[in-house]
């Protein structure tokens, strides 16, 4: 998905392809979509097999109705794609749907400032403010119950991990 071809990723869905596989980076096909035609590819897909795959976990978000993304453009509502009044997009869904939803626009959203943090510059230890666990500077997973390996005060959680970011550091 990561090269746009729409018309493979349709097939591979069409032919039971997994899209909830991740990435070594935890990426679905979906967040490595490089356009907005390939990821309407993977919507388009959602909405006609709802049942067929756990969709939160392949990060696909659900599509609005024709008639909901018409009328917030008439009403010029959306900015770059995305719905102003985010709560207006869940009206209608059961309230564990909902909050599903909230959850995982709330991690999205983590996860953006995570990254943002990370590409700023000398990468520092990530602590999360609310519990104060410390995670793996390179894949992000939690050290909590683990002795870590320490480098110029990051943190990881596996030599494979140390390699991943001793090579990145090298180039």
């Amino acid at each position: 998905s990561s090269l746009g071809h729409h018309d493979i990723i349709e097939y591979l869905l069409n032919h039971d392809a997994d899209p909830t596989i991740t990435s070594i980076k935890n990426l679905t096909p979906y967040d490595l979509a490089k356009d907005k035609e390939t990821r309407n590819v993977f919507r388009r897909y959602m909405a006609e097999h709802m049942d067929k795959w756990n969709w939160s976990n392949a990060h696909v978000p659900i599509e609005k109705s024709e008639s909901t993304s018409s009328a917030s453009k008439k009403n010029g509502s959306s900015i770059s794609g995305k719905s102003l009044d985010s709560s207006s997009s869940l009206i209608g869904l059961p309230a564990e749907m909902r909050t599903r939803i909230e959850r995982e626009r709330r991690a999205r959203a983590a996860e953006v400032r995570l990254n943002a943090m990370q590409n700023r510059g000398t990468p520092k230890p990530l602590t999360l403010p609310s519990i104060g666990n410390v995670i793996c500077n390179v894949c992000e997973k939690s050290l909590v119950g683990l002795v870590p390996f320490e480098i110029c005060e990051l943190k990881f959680c596996s030599t494979v991990c140390v390699k991943n970011y001793r090579d990145r550091e090298s180039t």
